[in-house]
């Protein structure tokens, strides 16, 4: 049985941190949208990456707390107050990223998106993991010519490090696109036959979430007005 939250509810989510990335909504339902999400750390029993999260929110929120001094500390600063509104955006767009494509797609058709945008996320959700392998596979090329071995290599040429990875990427990247998108017509992927054993409806942790983000929202519009 699928644990944690509706792709559909996820999207809400990225929707609302967004949403707070722009506004600054302060520390509070900052924290509040941070802890719903957890939620679905907790349920999938990914706690290590949850603490990871959480150690960069509590740093953050300290050095919030003590009125770090963008002037004398710009990098740090920008680092870590930045930081906290940008990565709850990152934390629910990776966790997105994360879920079987199947899955996305089914949840999304019970919201009518058109089969042409259906697609189009189906393959850009195969093509990221697809391209982090090219990555490697060019980084293992450049090892086995006697290039790039060590870390300090990286930081002695920096362009050229860049030019000997960026320009295979961008060559391999173009081709497997058009790759994935074949792949994906040549199973179906656009055709509302297509059906899944698996009933993906919302449970009471999605209506709960929805609940709490629309509160969320209610609360800053009554805060500003």
């Amino acid at each position: 049985m699928r644990r944690g939250y509706d792709v559909r509810t996820k999207l809400m989510f990225l929707l609302v941190a967004n949403l707070f990335l722009l506004v600054n909504p302060g520390l509070i339902l900052l924290w509040t949208l941070i802890i719903l999400f957890s939620l679905d750390f907790i349920w999938q029993k990914t706690y290590w990456r949850l603490g990871l999260y959480w150690a960069f929110f509590t740093i953050a929120t300290l050095a919030v707390n003590a009125d770090l001094n963008e002037s004398k500390h710009p990098y740090l600063g920008f680092f870590l107050l930045g930081g906290l509104t940008v990565l709850p955006c990152f934390m629910v767009g990776l966790s997105i990223l994360r879920t079987p494509v199947h899955e996305f797609i089914q949840s999304l058709r019970k919201w009518h998106i058109p089969e042409s945008i259906l697609i189009v996320f189906g393959v850009a959700m195969r093509f990221l993991p697809t391209l982090k392998q090219s990555y490697c596979n060019i980084l293992d090329a450049l090892k086995l010519r006697g290039e790039f071995v060590y870390v300090y290599q990286y930081l002695l040429h920096p362009l050229g490090y860049f030019e000997k990875i960026l320009i295979p990427l961008l060559l391999n990247a173009s081709q497997l696109g058009q790759d994935l998108t074949i792949a994906a017509l040549t199973k179906a992927i656009g055709s509302k036959q297509k059906t899944s054993y698996i009933d993906y409806s919302f449970t009471f942790k999605d209506y709960f979430a929805w609940f709490s983000l629309s509160l969320l929202v209610v609360t800053y519009l009554a805060r500003i007005l």
